[in-house]
């Protein structure tokens, strides 16, 4: 299943993208896919 992100970006004076903001448990579900991975051997 696909997940859907909703991110918001923080730009600088020149809006220049420099960082990405997302809900906490996005990026958990970010955190568990990758260790996933890992655990089937997957980089």
């Amino acid at each position: 299943m696909t997940q859907q992100f909703h991110p918001e970006y923080a730009i600088d004076g020149n809006r220049n993208q420099k960082s990405v903001l997302l809900l906490i448990r996005e990026w958990e579900q970010i955190i568990l896919a990758r260790e996933e991975l890992e655990d089937i051997g997957i980089r």
